[in-house]
């Protein structure tokens, strides 16, 4: 039982690190933003509303200089502020 007690800190942060970890969500937007959208490969600075394909996890990201996932402020990528969520060429699957 002594030994199992010396063990119980490390294990309550293991469930700790592993409750952080599962809890947060990998398409957390920023501020108001509501939509997720990704740079047009055939006409770079346009970008295209990905975001029910983004949803439904039916993409990948492949290496690129583009940007994959894209947040803009008030859903707006032509006056919003851009926040790039992840880089690459968007490929839906």
């Amino acid at each position: 039982m002594k030994k199992l007690e010396g063990k119980l800190p490390l294990l309550a942060f293991v469930v700790a690190a592993f409750a952080a970890v599962a809890f947060t969500s990998p398409n957390e937007l920023p501020g108001n933003s509501t939509m997720v959208w990704a740079e047009d490969p055939s006409n770079p600075d346009t970008y295209i509303d990905v975001t029910d394909i983004v949803n439904q996890n039916q993409y990948r990201c492949e290496a690129s200089s583009l940007e994959c996932r894209v947040a803009f402020t008030d859903d707006d990528p032509i006056n919003g502020e851009k926040t790039v969520l992840q880089s690459g060429e968007f490929v839906e699957l």
